[in-house]
């Protein structure tokens, strides 16, 4: 009966992170939590544009360049009209 028990538990947080969809990156040590919705913006580096999948990605990016020196701005909502995604 415990081990049923620690199934069905198991399974519900399985479940639970597989409907979250979140995916998380590091950006210098620090853990950025975004989500897989994909609502592209625009953002430029002031010589480069790039879609972003969404704004939290964008936003997690976007501290690693002020780390390094870098500025990185968005454009607009949607997909860069001229798309650098090899960046």
């Amino acid at each position: 009966m415990k081990s049923s028990r620690n199934f069905v538990l198991i399974l519900i947080i399985a479940v639970s992170i597989a409907i979250n969809g979140s995916s998380s990156s590091s950006v210098d040590g620090e853990m950025c939590r975004c989500g897989r919705i994909y609502d592209p913006v625009c953002a430029s580096d002031g010589s480069i544009n790039k879609t972003y999948d969404n704004e939290c990605i964008l936003k997690c990016e976007q501290k690693d360049a002020r780390r390094s020196g870098r500025m990185l701005n968005k454009m607009y909502e949607g997909v860069c009209q001229t798309d650098e995604d090899e960046m």
